[in-house]
């Protein structure tokens, strides 16, 4: 748990870029199995097909086991802007996602679950509610089901960071939890670190000690001014 009192400052941190894209189209996916040698590879979701029968041969597909997830690598780190499941329409099949959930993460060892929709799927888009920095995207169920995962697209879109921006705060109160705290000579360097770590929406900065924060909630009683960082 944090406090900032008086005379600290508090940066509220945000991103600018280039275009919403599609980052994960032509991206190297992975699966947790594979029911067929010769098709329904995990890279067929991220094709740029939206064709959602598999008589179109643009859909990946698990097989019947429990745990199954698929996933991609963006190769680079990316703000998620929302992430488009496209699920197959085949009579036999068109009930394969049910419980769905997508994580985002870092690395695959620190994925963070971003939404869950108990609801059957055939088309649905996930948008995020907070800035959100990922370099990889994992689809899977729950409850885990002894079914095949199908995914005929997945659009992650996202873009880049070309620049950041602040607002710096003087004389500001708050509370809430700290995630970490890293050195940093500059504001600037403060404000990446927060950039790069999931949940960081602000930081507190003392003595070259850099504070990363889950919360924006602050008071105010001087004036505020709003930086570009290059």
């Amino acid at each position: 748990m944090y406090l900032f009192v008086q005379l600290a400052v508090l940066l509220i941190c945000g991103i600018k870029g280039n275009d919403i894209t599609n980052v994960a189209l032509g991206k190297q996916a992975y699966q947790s199995s594979s029911e067929y040698s010769d098709e329904g590879e995990a890279d067929l979701a991220v094709d740029g097909s939206t064709n959602q029968y598999w008589s179109g041969g643009s859909c990946s597909h698990t097989s019947k086991s429990h745990g199954s997830y698929w996933e991609v690598d963006l190769g680079d780190i990316y703000v998620i802007d929302s992430v488009k499941l496209y699920n197959r329409r085949d009579s036999c099949c068109d009930d394969s996602l049910v419980g769905t959930e997508f994580y985002t993460g870092m690395t695959t060892t620190t994925y963070r679950l971003v939404a869950h929709k108990p609801e059957r799927i055939l088309t649905y888009q996930f948008q995020m509610s907070q800035t959100i920095f990922a370099r990889w995207i994992r689809v899977t169920r729950n409850p885990d089901t002894k079914e095949p995962l199908m995914l005929c697209e997945v659009e992650v879109m996202g873009f880049k960071p070309s620049f950041g921006m602040f607002k710096r705060v003087s004389d500001a109160t708050g509370t809430g939890n700290t995630l970490t705290v890293t050195p940093a000579r500059t504001w600037e360097q403060c404000c990446y670190a927060c950039f790069t770590t999931q949940d960081c929406v602000a930081v507190a900065m003392t003595n070259f000690q850099c504070s990363l924060l889950d919360s924006d909630a602050y008071t105010v009683s001087s004036g505020e001014t709003m930086y570009i960082v290059n």
